[in-house]
């Protein structure tokens, strides 16, 4: 049920929207831009995040476990299947070489690299629905359609395989470091909550027995603890706790809003967007650390950032800046002693 291949489905939607061939070589993948021969190192003090992509609009932006590409989540004219809906793309670290890797029919969600080779995408999708655009009353960057199953795409051979399935969502993957477990978020149980799940979607059990809705579940990348943020009466908190656990620890809140949160490699901190200081305005980026200890705000704009996700060499922060014309990805690079930006976009670390 939660595995298998599905060329045949998807021959004839290759067929039917006509797509170039999406299977790539080694040699097909984008990479970061080669530094001069003999150039100096440059030291990591930017005044300002910078920006990776500028078309459209742009989010939910993964690393790869080697930190030198980026999938991400996109809505932007002149792709090959014309849809405005988001689509997953990749690009190299830098933003150079990026492209759509996704068939162009429906609309796809939180695109995250499988741990291993590099060439395994998961995203959540409802292009096997048919649906283009998708039901009618979806807003866009809206995770929660009923229609969205788990998929994962292999980027050298151009095929799928189905990793998890059920009534309702099913979304918001995220990998350890090994690959040999996934936590992931369904509604198969009547509303939005996390499961754990081996590598390639086999074996899912329910991690929190409580009724609130929870979302964006975040494994480490040793598996050995989990965080999510969940929905109560008063308000949204951040939790943590061990994959084997019965109960979790919460960390923060109830808040107005948690939107995302990440862990931050090499320290012992989270990373998280919240409207903490200013409730029901923008979104600001923070960091906790594990124990619930060590609050501190990162960013000090007008604008919303959203959607954290440090390097995974923790040297590095991508994350979603709202503009004039919507959201688009930059990045920022982090200290990970402190885990903050060296030189944040405006003001100061409080």
């Amino acid at each position: 049920m939660f595995r298998g291949i599905e060329r045949d489905l998807y021959d004839v939607q290759f067929e039917e929207a006509g797509p170039e061939v999406l299977a790539m070589s080694l040699t097909d993948l984008p990479v970061p831009s080669a530094p001069e021969s003999g150039a100096e190192p440059v030291a990591p003090a930017w005044l300002e995040p910078t920006p990776l992509t500028s078309e459209g609009v742009a989010g939910r932006g993964s690393w790869s476990e080697d930190g030198t590409r980026i999938v991400f989540q996109s809505v932007r004219d002149g792709g090959m299947v014309p849809n405005p809906w988001e689509q997953t793309y990749l690009m190299a670290a830098d933003g150079q070489t990026q492209r759509r890797i996704t068939m162009g029919l429906g609309k796809t969600h939180g695109p995250a690299f499988v741990p291993g080779d590099g060439l395994r995408v998961a995203y959540a999708s409802t292009h096997h629905t048919g649906q283009t655009p998708p039901r009618e009353g979806q807003g866009l960057d809206d995770a929660g359609d009923p229609d969205m199953d788990l998929f994962i795409q292999d980027l050298s051979a151009g095929s799928f395989s189905t990793f998890a399935e059920g009534p309702g969502f099913d979304g918001e993957i995220s990998f350890c470091a090994d690959g040999t477990r996934a936590a992931f978020v369904s509604e198969r149980a009547g509303h939005r909550t996390v499961y754990l799940s081996d590598g390639a979607g086999g074996g899912p059990r329910r991690v929190y027995p409580g009724d609130e809705p929870l979302h964006s579940p975040r494994l480490s990348a040793a598996c050995d603890q989990l965080l999510w943020i969940a929905q109560g009466p008063d308000g949204q908190m951040l939790s943590v706790m061990a994959p084997d656990a019965e109960l979790p620890m919460p960390l923060l809140g109830p808040v107005p809003r948690i939107e995302s949160a990440e862990w931050i490699a090499g320290s012992e901190r989270i990373v998280f967007a919240s409207d903490l200081d200013q409730p029901g305005g923008p979104l600001d980026l923070y960091v906790i650390g594990i124990d619930g200890d060590g609050l501190r705000r990162l960013t000090h704009t007008d604008a919303s950032e959203s959607q954290p996700r440090p390097a995974p060499d923790g040297t590095a922060l991508l994350y979603a800046l709202d503009g004039p014309s919507g959201a688009q990805l930059v990045v920022a690079p982090l200290s990970p002693a402190s885990g903050a930006p060296f030189v944040l976009p405006v003001g100061a670390i409080e």
